[in-house]
């Protein structure tokens, strides 16, 4: 949060910031994400 709140501050909320924003929300779901094969035990192994 405090990372957009920067990159607002210094550019604005224009297209960058948006797709800045989109990047790092689509990189922290990929942390998040197992295959349906995977336990839970091993999604947190991975972390």
């Amino acid at each position: 949060k405090k990372l957009m709140e920067a990159v607002e501050k210094r550019f604005g909320r224009n297209a960058a910031t948006r797709k800045t924003q989109r990047n790092l929300l689509k990189q922290q779901y990929e942390n998040f994400t197992a295959p349906r094969s995977e336990m839970l035990d091993q999604t947190f192994d991975r972390l």
